[in-house]
């Protein structure tokens, strides 16, 4: 916001705990008008998704799609809430500005998030900064995934990617 008056952002919190948290951030930081806060998980389709999180107003260090990536980081009470979903596609298929930048921190869901922005990407060819896990790693480090993610969810990352002609550099 502070890098550029001009633009327009748009947030997607599923979690409600880190969405009433974010939008006292936003007003703190005088930046109401410029940020537009959704309460959804975006994914590849309009629906619903099961959200595992930490109980009550606890902030947790992980809330994901998937329980035992959240379990894997939180030492207190998980619960399940169901939350809406929508795809960016869906969500933006009536716009008028051109997309230009799209950070993306979903825990281990990047598959899904990209696939429901496919028209986006093609379109507009914004920037994308996305934290991935190499799921083959992640599921040595937490066993209480590998039922969870599909194998080789990395790899279809990649090969999404390469469809639409994006290619990745690993930032550390």
């Amino acid at each position: 916001h502070k890098a550029n008056q001009a633009a327009t952002i748009y947030a997607f919190e599923p979690n409600p705990t880190k969405l009433k948290r974010l939008k006292t951030n936003i007003n703190l930081n005088d930046a109401g008008s410029q940020i537009n806060v959704q309460a959804y998980a975006l994914a590849e389709n309009e629906g619903t998704v099961s959200f595992h999180m930490s109980a009550g107003d606890t902030i947790s260090d992980v809330s994901s799609v998937y329980a035992g990536h959240s379990r894997s980081f939180n030492h207190f009470e998980q619960v399940t809430v169901s939350v809406p979903s929508v795809s960016l596609d869906f969500f933006f298929k009536d716009r008028k500005q051109k997309i230009e930048l799209i950070k993306i921190d979903v825990e281990l869901y990047e598959i899904y998030v990209l696939r429901g922005m496919r028209d986006i990407l093609i379109k507009d060819r914004p920037v994308i900064f996305c934290e991935i896990f190499n799921d083959i790693i992640k599921r040595k480090q937490n066993p209480l995934i590998d039922n969870e993610i599909p194998k080789g969810i990395t790899v279809q990352i990649v090969e999404f990617l390469q469809s639409v002609q994006y290619y990745f550099y690993s930032v550390t």
